[in-house]
């Protein structure tokens, strides 16, 4: 079905990227869990999967400091394993329905 090879295709290149910015090289599930959430913003981006995306989460590597923008469908299709990133997007996604863009101003609460 369409749907599914779409999501394999990108799941296949968000690994790829997540694989390339982490220490773990190999194991994605492992990788994964290198990773913590660090803002929110309304702005439109790309989503390292290729994906345009309405909402950028950015995230970071704490183990060696790299970031990178992922959009909202990978984080909560693919990065399931890391559980504390899953809420801190989750609890962004709430606090953003209360304030507006701090980077572009964008008023998220109509």
């Amino acid at each position: 079905d369409m749907d599914a090879r779409h999501l394999n295709r990108n799941y296949q290149r968000f690994s790829t990227e997540i694989l390339k910015l982490s220490v773990e090289k190999n194991d994605f599930d492992r990788a994964v869990n290198e990773w913590q959430f660090v803002e929110l913003s309304h702005c439109i981006g790309v989503c390292v999967c290729g994906v345009n995306i309405m909402q950028e989460f950015l995230i970071e590597n704490v183990l060696n400091g790299c970031a990178c923008v992922v959009g909202s469908t990978c984080i909560k299709k693919f990065m399931v394993a890391n559980v504390q990133l899953l809420e801190d997007a989750a609890k962004a996604i709430y606090d953003a329905k209360c304030h507006p863009c701090e980077r572009c101003g964008e008023d998220t609460t109509k």
